[in-house]
């Protein structure tokens, strides 16, 4: 009998980090395997000692091609060769987990390009790990890019929760390189980013809304001219495209009317970083939008202070793994 419920990757993120913990402390949901078979992507002996310390009854089965049989209670785990990671290693900065961790990130988006599995929900991976370790990238979106050959101002980061959809149209960034970098061309591209990705889940036609920039969206002009100069010029010219734009929207309205809208842009990290933290942290996901692939991963860093002490919380890891599986398996029909 034919399974056709999607693989998903699961690369472990920083080994270091709590990733691990929380992938294992996700998998004890059972709905998450009705929906897909997860395939771990990550160090073998990491995974073994916490399932040992979570005193769950599981075997973990290792795997030397793409296969995961979606049983519960078996953690199927590909090892990449040549990646070593020591358990000593939990909770510190290493350049060794940053290595590790961009190898099975590296390898989870390979596999998704080549179809050889149908989505990817990773681990959170720790900055500082990936600079020790001179990675070129310090978040997914640029691994994204970087990896499928994509340029980095085209794919965008959109948080979700069961609240709302937001895109950041720059990530991280200083506050101040972020307002260098806002132009219009970069806001377009994350609004058609995230126009792109809703209708490929199915909303028809994606219902969006861009906050502004300033206080007020620029109380017309008297608080900042970019509203005015190009923001509101911009969104003319995408609903004359047929793009079902609106704004911009002084931020600390819009985010109380996000229920009227399918995903809103916001303009620097912080701004959209907030309202999702604030109403969902514990249900939240980052999805890489402007990418032809499913890549989620966590709403949460990597806590290396809280690496090992079996205290973190698996909500986030949970709800991604559970979106990017129906996202992948079971869209949405009606767009709401």
């Amino acid at each position: 009998m034919c399974d056709h419920r999607p693989v998903v990757a699961i690369p472990l993120g920083d080994p270091a980090g709590i990733g691990p913990e929380v992938i294992i402390k996700a998998l004890r949901d059972e709905s998450i395997y009705r929906l897909c078979r997860p395939l771990l992507i990550g160090d073998v002996g990491i995974l073994s000692s916490y399932v040992e310390r979570l005193h769950l009854p599981w075997k973990v089965r290792v795997v030397t091609e793409v296969a995961a049989s979606g049983i519960q209670g078996q953690l199927d785990v590909f090892e990449p060769p040549g990646v070593q990671v020591d358990t000593a290693w939990i909770g510190q900065v290493r350049a060794e987990t940053g290595r590790a961790s961009a190898a099975y990130a590296r390898l989870a988006v390979e596999w998704a390009r080549q179809g050889r599995v149908q989505a990817v929900a990773a681990g959170p991976q720790t900055k500082a790990a990936l600079a020790a370790a001179d990675i070129p990238y310090t978040d997914y979106p640029q691994l994204l890019a970087h990896v499928l050959g994509l340029n980095p101002d085209h794919v965008f980061l959109m948080l979700v929760n069961d609240q709302m959809r937001v895109v950041n149209t720059t990530l991280h960034l200083s506050l101040r390189e972020a307002l260098v970098r806002l132009d219009d061309c970069l806001l377009e591209r994350a609004i058609r980013a995230a126009h792109d990705a809703l209708q490929r889940l199915g909303f028809s036609p994606p219902r969006l809304a861009v906050a502004g920039l300033n206080p007020h969206a620029g109380e017309n002009g008297l608080l900042g001219c970019e509203e005015q100069a190009w923001i509101a010029p911009l969104i003319a010219r995408l609903q004359a495209d047929g793009v079902q734009v609106s704004g911009p929207v002084a931020a600390d309205v819009l985010f109380l009317q996000s229920r009227q809208y399918d995903a809103l842009i916001a303009l620097y990290h912080d701004q959209a970083h907030l309202p999702v933290k604030l109403t969902g942290f514990d249900q939240g996901s980052a999805f890489s939008i402007g990418v032809p692939l499913v890549f989620a991963t966590v709403c949460h860093g990597s806590a290396l202070d809280l690496a090992g002490r079996l205290e973190a919380s698996e909500g986030s890891m949970r709800a991604t793994l559970l979106r990017v599986a129906a996202a992948y398996s079971q869209p949405v029909s009606s767009g709401r």
